[in-house]
């Protein structure tokens, strides 16, 4: 307080709110204040352009608050001061409040912001000015700024709870669409809660890590695997070239410093608005390098696979009309394209993205093509190719044969044990056996049936096989049985998210005896045979191939003209 200021009583009708307060939430004083009155004074100043004398500068919380308890008077101190010293005591005095939400704190840096900005027009010394005026860091105070660019809907949940800090900085850092998608993302999410009425779906919001990465995976990309020319600004003339972005990470490292990734493009409908052009430019390109007036773009895949929406305007799949044929079988439906979308890459043979082809739009009923197949025509691999595969994936495919093998000896072992039940239990073994054994996906009891090498009877009701029919003969009269092999086949497959603490496997070995050691050590020898004698056969191929080029060094039947027996396989 200034030396020469006094305390006055002055009358809540001669005071009017500012309107530059950036202060928005009032907690409500009026009980206090009616036990014990205003403590500490509010800060007015005089005004001669309105009904009011005063306008409150300071201290709204207390007013209101004394409105509403009644009071007609309040203590106050009157200082002469122009609309930006008021401001910016506004400012400060709303700053140093403990309980002053961040929505309001980013207002607020705002207001110091925009001050400044309009005298130099430099976004870099609007900046510093607000960092020097609050003493805080500029990443600090950089973060707080861009709050102000949420979108209403996201503001409101943060008012009203749902939505954390942490939240609102992931949130304001992206463009309108991104963040309207990424708030209904986040506030659609639920979980199954187990209740007292049984399990009901609850909405949970989930956390900042999550929302990070949804953000990344999702909405983010990667300017080094960009399908386009990145230092081309006439691919998208209102956003300009990639290299000085504003919504590129790596041009803003007081804003996106937690990203570690690299430098990463944050606007995506930017993104595809300069792939698309780039495609569209890809088949002008090429139209004109054919000397035709324009080629289909086409798209190797399902429609309904072309998640990122790519320019496709014939798809070449299984069963499609459009079939891409060979040169010189041309027919009149026969068009010239350029591939523009793989679904799968190794699906294409050796076409990729960028190749010219020949496609037949009315394959179906076209009596040349007609007969052609639609899946593109894939490379022929060597005989060291499909030995290199068959041995990867014997190796890939060791662990979930050790533990195929491990589930098969467990349930043996537990139907040779057979609980023996009263009758009561019996029938409630029964019933929550059934229960389980219905619940368990089809294609766990088909894996069941091949895992104990049970033939399916045919079924009933249609063509195939009543697979999980032939699993509840299997265990006909073995209910606990039949809950342990189900709880086995649930988690079947390696990979399934669950820890060492919680594999029902582990557990069962014990219970049942299973010579776990054992199998594994069979399994890894069996395995590692198959991959010798593979790579046994190739070596002795490759000998063949080297004494045909070399006829000194070749086997002594084979000089003499005679056919040596080969007995090469890849099992």
């Amino acid at each position: 307080m200034l030396a020469s200021e006094e305390i006055f009583h002055i009358p809540l009708a001669d005071i009017q709110l500012s309107k530059t307060n950036p202060r928005q939430e009032i907690d409500s004083l009026a009980n206090d204040i009616k036990k014990r009155g205003v403590q500490e004074p509010i800060l007015v100043r005089p005004i001669t352009s309105s009904h009011a004398k005063f306008e409150l500068v300071f201290g709204e919380r207390r007013y209101l608050a004394s409105q509403k308890a009644g009071i007609q008077t309040i203590r106050a101190m009157k200082r002469e001061l122009s609309d930006e010293e008021a401001e910016d005591l506004q400012i400060m005095e709303n700053l140093q409040r403990e309980n002053l939400s961040f929505l309001d704190e980013a207002a607020a840096f705002k207001r110091l912001y925009d001050r400044r900005f309009r005298e130099t027009q430099r976004h870099d010394d609007a900046v510093a000015f607000v960092v020097a005026t609050v003493n805080k860091r500029p990443a600090y105070v950089v973060q707080r700024l861009k709050l102000n660019d949420l979108i209403p809907g996201a503001k409101d949940a943060v008012q009203q709870g749902k939505l954390l800090l942490g939240h609102a900085s992931e949130l304001a850092r992206l463009r309108t669409q991104e963040q309207e998608a990424a708030l209904k993302w986040l506030l659609r999410q639920s979980k199954d809660v187990r209740t007292s009425d049984g399990w009901k779906k609850t909405h949970v919001i989930p956390g900042v890590p999550e929302l990070r990465l949804w953000i990344q995976q999702t909405l983010f990309l990667d300017p080094r695997n960009a399908p386009f020319d990145t230092a081309d600004p006439n691919l998208s003339p209102s956003m300009g070239a990639c290299t000085d972005c504003q919504f590129r990470t790596g041009n803003q490292p007081a804003l996106f410093g937690d990203i570690r990734r690299g430098d990463i493009c944050t606007a995506a409908p930017c993104w595809l608005a300069k792939r698309n052009a780039t495609i569209v430019n890809l088949a002008a390109a090429t139209a004109k390098e054919l000397g035709v007036k324009s080629v289909l773009k086409v798209g190797i895949g399902h429609a309904s696979w072309n998640d990122p929406k790519v320019p496709v305007d014939a798809y070449i799949e299984y069963g499609s009309e459009a079939r891409i044929v060979k040169q010189g079988s041309e027919c009149p439906h026969t068009k010239p394209g350029v591939i523009t979308w793989m679904a799968h890459p190794g699906d294409a043979g050796t076409l990729k993205v960028g190749d010219t082809v020949l496609v037949c739009t009315k394959a179906v009923d076209c009596p040349v093509h007609k007969k052609v197949d639609s899946r593109v025509e894939r490379p022929k691999k060597s005989f060291e190719q499909m030995a290199d595969t068959r041995i990867a994936n014997l190796r890939k495919d060791l662990p979930q044969r050790i533990r195929a093998a491990l589930i098969r000896s467990t349930i043996e072992n537990a139907l040779k044990r057979c609980h023996s039940l009263s009758t009561a239990d019996k029938v409630k073994f029964e019933l929550a056996a059934n229960q389980m054994h219905a619940d368990l996906f089809f294609d766990r009891h088909r894996d069941l049936c091949k895992l104990m090498e049970v033939e399916p009877t045919a079924d009933r009701k249609g063509p195939g096989k009543d697979w999980r029919g032939s699993t509840r003969k299997m265990f006909q009269g073995h209910p606990v049985e039949m809950m342990v092999a189900v709880v086995l086949m649930h988690r079947y497959h390696v990979g399934h998210n669950f820890g060492p603490d919680t594999d029902p496997l582990k557990p069962l070995l014990r219970l049942y005896r299973v010579e776990a050691k054992s199998i594994e050590r069979r399994i890894r020898e069996d395995t590692a045979a198959k991959i010798a004698s593979i790579q046994a056969t190739l070596k002795k191929r490759r000998s063949k191939q080297a004494n045909q080029i070399d006829p000194s060094s070749a086997h002594p039947a084979e000089r003499k003209g005679q056919t040596r027996p080969s007995n090469e396989s890849v099992e």
